[in-house]
């Protein structure tokens, strides 16, 4: 079986800007099971007691501790 090119198909892709609408998918996100517990953990706490830290050597972290 060949490997087919789609890039005509895939420049007809519509992905949301997340940037433009943050604070609309924020609260739906809010909204969800997920988002509640979410809410529910005490995050800067957790992150204090395993001792948490931003890595300050290698490359920047996908998902940086913001607690």
């Amino acid at each position: 079986m060949k490997i087919r090119r789609i890039s005509d198909f895939q420049a007809r892709i519509c992905f949301p800007n997340f940037d433009n609408h943050y604070d609309k998918y924020l609260a739906a996100f809010r909204s969800t099971e997920l988002g509640l517990i979410d809410q529910a953990l005490p995050w800067s706490d957790l992150v204090k007691a395993f001792g948490l830290k931003n890595n300050k050597k290698g490359p920047d972290s996908i998902f940086p501790y913001m607690y």
